[in-house]
């Protein structure tokens, strides 16, 4: 009976040998497998640890426009990500998952990479 679920699991699509490879990205912008690999020397206390360009936000000039950026999930302007205080995850702004944050326990977050700093990993609308 149970190669017989296996088989259909095998069949269907449900098991696959695809490997997930988490990487983190440091301050210096290197690229490691684990966070504690990281050289935080460089980073003096009270530097922002990820510097970012300045982004101008598009300009809303219709109703169908205003009806788009409220489907973003609580994240002001200029923040991109948003994690739950309860959670080690984080999502993209405008996920799914990302909607049933309430707003009182919602963290955001300016880039991926201080998500990543916070502890926290991408959630699964990430690979969607």
């Amino acid at each position: 009976m149970l190669w017989r679920v296996f088989a259909v699991l095998l069949v269907c699509g449900c098991l696959s040998n695809e490997v997930v490879r988490e990487r983190f990205i440091c301050p210096d912008q290197s690229i490691v497998d684990n966070p504690g690999d990281c050289d935080f020397s460089s980073v003096k206390s009270g530097e922002c640890v990820c510097p970012q360009e300045e982004i101008d936000e598009p300009e809303i000039t219709s109703l169908s426009e205003t009806v788009e950026n409220t489907s973003v999930a609580h994240c002001p302007p200029g923040f991109r990500y948003l994690a739950s205080r309860q959670s080690n995850l984080f999502h993209v702004c405008g996920c799914f998952r990302a909607n049933r944050i309430k707003p009182e326990n919602a963290i955001y977050f300016k880039d991926e990479v201080e998500a990543i700093m916070s502890g926290r990993k991408p959630a699964s609308c990430f690979n969607s």
